[in-house]
Order: structure tokens, then C-alpha cells, then sequence
């Protein structure tokens, strides 16, 4: 399964937060200019992560973004779906499956739905509190 940019820029932005001073609200243009990518763009981002209640935001001078909940809490999948959308199952990569007379035995489809619900267990287990501190001192 591939990983949008904007999945991965989630991440990034979210590994950043899980780092920072705990319930210290980070301003998103921080965070752009320690990852070197444009305000605009991650702010979009953040936009996302807070309506799926991933982040919330606070306002005014001393503002920012904040995790919602413990980073033990939040899986990559979390991240990946509020960016990207479910990771989906049972459908036919090429399409619409209502004309196609071998959707019910298509080996290609069981096999991809296989690997792409181990994908999503992967992701599902794996925390923000499972990365290093690696932005902690930027």
C-alpha cells in the first residue's frame, strides 16, 4: 500500500507534537519550518487531523496545535485514515465490481485484501510513542 505525501507529512507533523513540551501548543508554522515544508500545506494538514479529533487547537498568542490524547494512544492508522481515508477492503482495485463476472473468486482481490488488512493491523500497532525523540531537540 502507498503512503500518500500528505499521510507521511501527517506524521512527521504529529511524531513533532508527541515530542513537544506536554499540553505546550505548538504553532504549526514551527513545525513547517523544522520539517522544511510550506506553512500552507501542513496547515491544511492539521486542518484534517483536528476535525478527526486527532489534534485540537488552541488560540491566540500563545496558541497551536496540541495531541488530543496520549501519543501511546494514537496508531498510525489513526493519522494515515483521518489523511488519506479507510483503507478499504472488498472492492475490486479496478472498479466498480458489478460488471466484473469474477469478483466473488478473484484470487487477485483476496490475496490484496489479505495484505492490505495485515497493512492495516501493522499501522494499527504502532504508536506515536513508539518513535525516538528525534525532534525534541530541533
Amino acid at each position: 500500500m502507498h503512503l500518500s505525501k500528505a499521510s507521511v507529512t501527517a506524521i512527521h507533523g504529529m511524531v513533532f507534537l508527541a515530542n513537544a513540551a506536554e499540553n505546550s501548543p505548538t504553532d504549526v508554522k514551527i513545525i513547517a519550518q523544522k520539517l522544511g515544508i510550506p506553512h500552507g500545506y501542513l496547515a491544511r494538514i492539521f486542518q484534517r487531523l483536528a476535525r478527526t479529533h486527532l489534534v485540537y487547537s488552541r488560540r491566540g498568542p500563545q496558541g497551536g496545535y496540541v495531541l488530543s490524547r496520549e501519543p501511546s494512544k494514537i496508531s498510525l492508522l489513526s493519522i494515515i485514515e483521518a489523511i488519506d481515508g479507510p483503507i478499504l477492503t472488498g472492492h475490486c482495485e479496478l472498479g466498480p465490481n458489478d460488471h466484473c463476472q469474477l469478483f466473488q473468486q478473484c484470487s487477485i482481490r483476496t490475496r490484496l485484501d489479505s495484505l492490505k488488512e495485515s497493512t492495516r493491523e501493522l499501522y494499527q500497532n504502532i504508536t506515536l510513542d513508539m518513535f525516538d525523540h528525534q525532534f525534541a531537540n530541533i
